[in-house]
């Protein structure tokens, strides 16, 4: 079954996110959306120290942009994450980051590492329909495009990238199986590129206004 739209209701958007992790490099889009119960989107702040001077003024000191933290709330029932063509197992594969060490005919074992991998975290707001999406079913990092009945629809996207899973969390509370992760992630880049950015279109009644396109490939991908 297809998943429904968010609900833009009350000039809000409510009940229903997309979620996709993109490890670097892989090309594979993980829909992480039907494993995921709550998720925390970062504090994002860019602060200063008011310094005052001997006039009674003050010197505004900026302080560096804090890295964000995209925590996510996960019902895991396996280690693996899969391909993207289905729900995934869970992703201690990634943390555990030592690539499958299992023997053949033998279920999937990782051992903890000290191999760290980058990640592309999207989380998506629609109210767009795989039935009327050109590009269904639809993603996160995937197009909002017109559909078949030729209007822009509203969609807002969170994205970011070179991101590292830098908390996995298991727990057994309430005799519920459950994983607490956390994404890090620097605000630029060495080269001082941006690392996180928000997009977003509205619903129109014509064609005029420009869809929300597809993220590009995350890292060289074959």
């Amino acid at each position: 079954m297809a998943a429904g739209p968010s609900t833009l209701q009350d000039a809000s958007w409510q009940d229903r996110a997309f979620i996709s992790i993109t490890k670097k490099d892989s090309g594979e889009e993980i829909s992480f959306a039907g494993l995921t119960s709550e998720i925390d989107l970062p504090d994002n702040s860019k602060d200063f120290d008011a310094q005052p001077v001997m006039n009674g003024g003050n010197v505004r000191e900026n302080s560096a942009q804090e890295a964000a933290e995209i925590g996510m709330t996960l019902y895991p029932i396996g280690v693996l994450t899969g391909d993207g063509a289905s729900r995934p197992e869970g992703l201690s594969e990634w943390f555990y980051s030592s690539g499958d060490l299992s023997s053949e005919g033998e279920g999937s074992r990782f051992e903890n590492s000290l191999n760290r991998y980058d990640f592309r975290v999207a989380i998506l707001w629609t109210n767009v329909t795989d039935s009327e999406n050109e590009s269904s079913p639809i993603k996160a990092a995937g197009a909002v495009d017109t559909g078949t009945d030729g209007t822009v629809k509203a969609a807002l996207r969170e994205v970011y990238e070179d991101c590292q899973l830098t908390g996995y969390n298991p727990d057994f509370g309430d005799q519920v199986f459950t994983a607490e992760v956390t994404f890090k992630c620097a605000p630029y880049d060495e080269t001082g590129a941006a690392n996180m950015f928000e997009e977003s279109t509205q619903d129109t009644s014509g064609t005029d206004d420009d869809p929300l396109p597809a993220l590009g490939d995350y890292g060289n991908v074959s």
